[in-house]
Order: structure tokens, then sequence, then C-alpha cells
């Protein structure tokens, strides 16, 4: 029997000092964790976006008698407000989401048939979106209702092209996001990026594997390129040595703005004591689905990015590590999950900077 638990909010605060006045006028990144009334437990990694108003969705989530393959409209606190739609092949139906995204007051779902759901704030199915393939990575809603998908399209046109302009109607304006469209088929997670959008026409890009930001307009070109200053990320492809394929991996893990001139990165590198966690012989390569495997053997930093310089101006090792970050939302906040004894529970936080 599973207990309930009352609505809790724990702060992670941990400093690690730059530049030479760090000790004296110290900027500390912080992040307060809500947790829910009843554990919203999750089995495998879930999708979570904002509502307009307040709020959630999320899907990839399990709490009483609601499932992990239904979509949930969540309160600001965590809690279970409704389901959005229903199981089966009908209008309005889906076995199991791929995709969740908000659009002014409409909340978009990709189901496994390929076609994208349309619901209303008071969770009506009101119609449905054609879009050219299937989609395999995120959505994000830009100006004058077209959307960027992030992720690769499977044609030949198209593929090796991380970002894609997705006109109202279904239709692949323009791809772009890289100037080299190589691709090894070892290394599928060059044609990924975390993404974090400036107004409604500008977005930030990074790599998981690789610390390189990048500034793209929706026309294609890009603005800004460079690489944060830190020693200890090491990047990697999916051609690792045998010496490599038992390091845990350094990696952007997301990206969030918290103004127009400074960015939020969040990033996963090993832990100083890993190798007394466990067998050096066996491969650790923690994944972000792999929670288990993945919180015993790195831990995760926050930085703050100027924008204008490129320059590294705080960072942060967070703790205690009972909580795994997965991505940022599009305001800043963090989706994780907290790691107990009965299961992964879904939590948000909150990230602030305070001058100390």
């Amino acid at each position: 029997m599973r207990m309930k638990m009352i609505p809790h909010i724990l702060a992670f605060v941990s400093l690690v000092g730059c530049g030479p006045e760090a000790a004296t006028n110290a900027e500390v990144l912080s992040v307060t964790v809500t947790a829910g009334p009843e554990p919203l437990l999750v089995p495998f990694i879930p999708q979570v976006v904002l509502r307009k108003g307040g709020g959630f969705y999320a899907t990839g989530v399990t709490v009483g008698e609601h499932a992990q393959d239904r979509v949930l409209e969540l309160d600001e606190a965590l809690r279970v407000v409704g389901v959005v739609g229903g199981a089966g092949p009908g209008p309005g139906e889906y076995k199991r989401p791929q995709v969740l995204l908000t659009r002014g007051d409409s909340l978009l779902v990709g189901t496994e048939r390929g076609t994208t759901l349309v619901f209303d704030s008071e969770r009506r199915h009101i119609g449905d979106l054609a879009l050219p393939t299937r989609v395999s990575g995120t959505l994000r809603p830009m100006r004058g209702d077209t959307l960027l998908l992030v992720g690769p399209i499977q044609t030949t046109e198209r593929f090796g092209y991380p970002l894609h302009v997705i006109s109202p109607t279904g239709d692949t304006v323009r791809s772009f996001g890289t100037e080299d469209r190589t691709f090894s088929p070892e290394d599928v997670m060059q044609l990924y990026r975390h993404t974090a959008t400036v107004g409604d026409s500008v977005v930030w890009t990074s790599r998981v594997s690789d610390y390189k930001l990048e500034l793209w307009r929706l026309d294609g070109e890009r603005h800004k390129s460079f690489a944060p200053e830190t020693p200890w990320f090491r990047p990697w492809n999916g051609q690792q040595t045998a010496v490599d394929s038992v390091l845990p991996q350094t990696r952007v893990q997301g990206i969030g703005v918290i103004n127009h001139d400074e960015l939020i990165v969040l990033l996963d590198r090993p832990r100083p004591d890993w190798r007394a966690l466990g067998d050096q012989n066996q491969p650790h390569q923690p994944r972000a689905y792999s929670i288990g495997q993945t919180r015993l053997y790195v831990e995760q930093v926050l930085q703050r990015v100027d924008t204008a310089t490129g320059a590294v101006t705080a960072e942060s090792v967070l703790t205690p590590q009972d909580v795994y970050w997965l991505r940022f939302l599009h305001d800043g906040r963090l989706v994780g999950l907290r790691i107990t004894e009965n299961g992964d529970e879904l939590v948000v936080g909150s990230v602030s900077v305070v001058r100390q």
C-alpha cells in the first residue's frame, strides 16, 4: 500500500566559485524542488510541457488509477486535474503519446499513428494536424503558428539537419541547424539538439556530446557559435575506443534562457569517486533512460553562460543527488526524477541566481 505524501519543497544549493572575486562576491545557482501530494511515478522518461495559465501536461507518469500511457493535466503543485483524450484508435484517442506541445491555449499530442491531435484548454479534441513525417524529436511553437521540429526527418532532402520549420498546414518550410550534414550510423546523437528559444524567431542549440552553443534564426542563419570554457567537459561520439567505453560520459543535459543575455546549462560529469562505485571492467555509459545507473556515476552541474562573450559566470554542483534532472521547460524550470524505494518520482525545479 502506497502512502500519500504532503507536498514538499526542498532547496538544492551548492557553489563552486567562479573568477578571482568568487570568495567575496560569489553568485549561487540554486534549484528549488517541488513534488506532488501523491508520488507521480515514472517507469519511463516522461514528457512534460507547460500549460498556458499555469500547470503542466505530462505523459509517461503513473499515479492512482492513471496509467503511464495517458496525457495528464497537472496543476502547479503537481496534482492531477484531468486526463486528455481517450485510449483507442478513434478521433481524439491514442495508444501511446509520442510528443507533447502547447501552442497558445491548445495542446498538441503526437500519436503512434503519426497523427498529431489538437486539444483545447478544456481537454476537448478540436482537430488534427498533419505533419510531413512521424515526429521522433521534440516540437516548439514559433512565430506565426509555425512549429520548430527538433530531430531528424527521414528523407534524403532533410536528413542530417537537426532543426526544421513546419508551417501551420504541416509542410516543411526549411531545414537547418548545421553546416555539416555528414552522418555516421554509429553516432546517431549528432542528429539531436537541446534547444532554448528566445522570443518566437530565435533558438539556441547545443549537442548532447559536445559542449558548443549556437544561436540560429528561423531563416536558417547562424548568428553565434562558441564553446564555453569548461576544462572537465570531455566530448565523445558513437565511435569511442575500448578505453573510452568504461568512462562515464560528460554530456549536455539541457539548456534554458533566464534572460536575453544569459543561458543556464545543465551538464553531467563523472563523480570523483565513480571508479569505486562499480566494476571498472564493465562499460558505464550513463543515459537519461537509465536513471539508476546515471545517478551512481555522474554528478550534475549548472552553469550560467553570458551569451555575449560565451564566458561561464557561475557554476554550481547540485546536491544531494537523489534527484536526476532531465531537461528544461520553456520558462527555465527543470523537470527531474527523485529516486525512491518505490520508483522514480516526477519533480519540477525552479532555478534562481543569488548573489552572496
